[in-house]
């Protein structure tokens, strides 16, 4: 009985240790896209129409689905995913309204996850950069596209807690994924820290990627 009630103790203390431990949170997390990547892939190319992963960076918690085209012949206005030379060939009424019925054609995959998939309170989405964008989208909402083809977009995802930053590089044509982990150190830490460091890996990815 007594060696029992040890082993129960333990169990609870580390079982508590994993729920309070930000760097296993981020990893859960990565885990969670990895997989995500992998299942939009292959439900592309089954269903023939385009998948995205819909990351929302301005939800509390942040959160992600995986969304399919309503039509198989849906084709992306590549455009107005790029925002200089949509400010450039838009005013922002014709914008909002061309992101708009983007935003209509694309319903959730229930088999997925029929609710938006949440990170952990203490796992903040900083930025997202794609190689359809053209820019690093930074506290916002920001979709990696798949298509039909078994192509995807190449991507890096930004992701941190209190304590380091974590980002994830995903390959357009492959399913290999690269991981790295950057300790915070001191200094002003705000939401202008956060993005000014995810313009430095942005800038590493993009070198990684010429």
């Amino acid at each position: 009985m007594a060696l029992f009630l040890i082993a129960l103790v333990l169990t609870s203390f580390t079982m508590s240790g994993s729920m309070f431990d930000p760097h296993r949170k981020l990893e859960e997390a990565l885990d969670n896209l990895e997989r995500a990547v992998r299942f939009s892939q292959d439900e592309a190319v089954l269903r023939n129409k385009i998948v995205r992963i819909q990351l929302d960076g301005t939800t509390d918690p942040n959160a992600f689905t995986v969304e399919y085209s309503a039509k198989s012949d849906f084709i992306l206005p590549s455009k107005i995913f790029d925002e200089q030379v949509a400010l450039d060939s838009y005013n922002q009424e014709e914008l909002e309204a061309k992101q708009k019925k983007v935003e209509s054609q694309f319903n959730k995959v229930r088999e997925f996850q029929e609710d938006p998939l949440e990170f952990d309170d203490q796992v903040r989405i900083i930025g997202v950069a794609t190689t359809l964008t053209n820019n690093l989208q930074v506290y916002t909402k920001s979709s990696i596209f798949f298509y039909p083809s078994g192509e995807k977009d190449g991507a890096i995802i930004v992701l941190a807690n209190g304590e380091e930053f974590a980002t994830l590089s995903i390959e357009p044509f492959t399913l290999d994924f690269k991981r790295n982990f950057y300790r915070i150190e001191g200094g002003d830490i705000d939401d202008e820290f956060f993005a000014n460091k995810a313009e430095e890996f942005y800038k590493e990815w993009l070198s990684w990627n010429d």
